[in-house]
């Protein structure tokens, strides 16, 4: 496995927890609809994280939950 993704609500705090274990975060960005980090490869999975903190901003134009998918199944289906 490459990376993961997570989204977090407080990426600052996350990441400061993160550090505190003794873990690197590398490439902190803000940008207008969300702030994201990495957590280096070299936490115990070997994978690398990338948490995503999305601001409000993003919600307007992100998809709803009834057209995400995740392996061919619509994670919630549409109110008839």
């Amino acid at each position: 496995m490459h990376h993961v993704t997570l989204e977090v609500a407080d990426i600052g705090g996350v990441i400061e927890g993160i550090e505190a274990a003794g873990f690197r975060v590398a490439g902190d960005e803000e940008y207008d609809d969300w702030t994201e980090a990495f957590v280096s490869p070299a936490n115990p999975t070997g994978a690398l994280f990338q948490l995503m903190e999305y601001h409000e901003s993003y919600a307007e134009k992100r998809p709803s939950d009834v057209t995400m998918f995740i392996d061919g199944q619509r994670l919630r289906e549409e109110n008839p």
